[in-house]
């Protein structure tokens, strides 16, 4: 669970328990890139978080994450499928990538799963 801590530095960011920074939406009153009920801060006047805890992810959100991740490299496993029948050389590893796309469907597996994953690094990060 993260906690989120509000930056007199900067009126518009959340720091967060692990040391990421995390824009501050005064249009929802809580951290940016959410779209979760955001509760437990203090505004004076203007939004001005004291603490929130962050809800624990559910099976779903993973899923969705999980989803997208996958869906971002489809085109380069079609890329990758043309260039290997065509004879030409391959622009990424082939086989890191689809070792990357089989740890993605794997996350459900985790143990942890949906509270705590491990996300596989993408080769091209």
């Amino acid at each position: 669970m993260n906690t989120y801590q509000f930056s007199n530095e900067d009126q518009n960011i959340v720091q967060r328990s692990d040391g990421a920074i995390v824009p501050w939406n005064p249009e929802t009153g809580g951290p940016a890139g959410g779209g979760r009920v955001w509760q437990q801060w203090v505004a004076d006047g203007s939004p001005t978080p004291d603490a929130y805890e962050e809800p624990e992810a559910t099976e779903a959100e993973v899923r969705a994450q999980r989803d997208a991740l996958l869906s971002a490299t489809d085109w380069r496993v079609m890329r990758s499928d043309e260039e290997t029948e065509l004879g030409a050389t391959l622009t990424e590893d082939r086989t890191a990538l689809l070792a990357y796309r089989a740890a993605l469907r794997a996350v459900p597996e985790q143990s942890g799963f949906p509270s705590s994953v491990t996300w596989p690094d993408d080769p091209l990060a």
